[in-house]
């Protein structure tokens, strides 16, 4: 059987019943594909290239999310709401944050980011995360990259910085 690889617009929106969704070979979501739903525990998306505006938006049932090599940009609100999420872990392609990417999920507690420069965002008054999230959440990085976080004028307002215990050891390059 083929695997589907393209989630699309609200493909599974407000689907109280979806009993399990098969990840692995997915490479995109897109607009509120998973909107509202919330019987979902752990998510690892290791294709995942593309990340829909709202696509988990409301999924209270997430408490972890790994995101692949693949993926540069987290979309506007794509996680937002999602107020059991516990656990982040971005890949080493992720150069930007959109809006309020995880925002209003309270309850994230650890953030593994492997890529080698701070993740850009769109603007401080429109953060990736919570305002609480860093002096609440332990933000892991690369050892090598470290200090560019420290200095970086929004990834320095994590009070806990640790060095990642899950190092890279390759890196994949996105070619435009």
């Amino acid at each position: 059987t083929t695997k589907p690889k393209t989630i699309y617009d609200y493909a599974f929106n407000n689907c109280k019943n979806l009993q399990a969704c098969d990840f692995s070979e997915i490479t995109t979501t897109n607009t509120y594909s998973f909107y509202n739903c919330d019987l979902f525990n752990e998510i690892d998306l290791p294709k995942i290239s593309s990340l829909g505006q709202y696509c988990f938006y409301d999924c209270d049932g997430i408490t972890k999310v790994t995101l692949s090599d693949y993926i540069g940009t987290i979309s506007y609100d794509c996680f937002y709401s999602c107020d059991n999420l516990k656990e982040v872990t971005l890949g080493t392609s992720v150069s930007y944050f959109a809006e309020y990417a995880f925002s209003s999920c309270p309850n994230i507690k650890k953030i593994y980011c492997t890529a080698p420069a701070p993740p850009s965002i769109y603007s401080t008054s429109y953060p990736p995360f919570n305002s609480s999230i860093p002096t609440s959440a332990t933000l892991y990085v690369p050892e090598y990259a470290m200090s560019s976080y420290k200095l970086d004028p929004y990834w320095s307002k994590f009070t806990s910085v640790d060095k990642n215990p899950n190092p890279t050891t390759s890196l994949t390059l996105r070619l435009a």
